[in-house]
């Protein structure tokens, strides 16, 4: 049992940090895209930008991680399920 429980466990982590990771990278690139348009106005340059999104992203990660623990564990469990090997 202990075994199992360990390998459920890495699943699980392994599929959250990756829903994480994606979701992550996704609010970093629609945030930079949505900065870079104002770019060139008033002196806001590309690296201000960069800088904005850089310092906003703790509160992101923040807000994406309970999200992505609900829907990693299900794709973890869902992937542990379909597994040949685990019936």
């Amino acid at each position: 049992m202990k075994t199992l429980t360990r390998y459920i466990g890495r699943e699980v982590l392994a599929a959250i940090l990756l829903i994480f990771q994606c979701a992550r990278d996704a609010v970093r690139v629609f945030r930079l895209d949505s900065r870079a348009g104002r770019c060139r106005r008033g002196g806001y340059t590309i690296s201000a930008a960069l800088l904005f999104v850089a310092l906003q992203l703790p509160s992101r990660m923040y807000e994406l991680f309970p999200v992505a623990t609900l829907i990693g564990t299900l794709f973890g469990s869902h992937n542990w399920y379909r597994a040949p090997n685990t019936r």
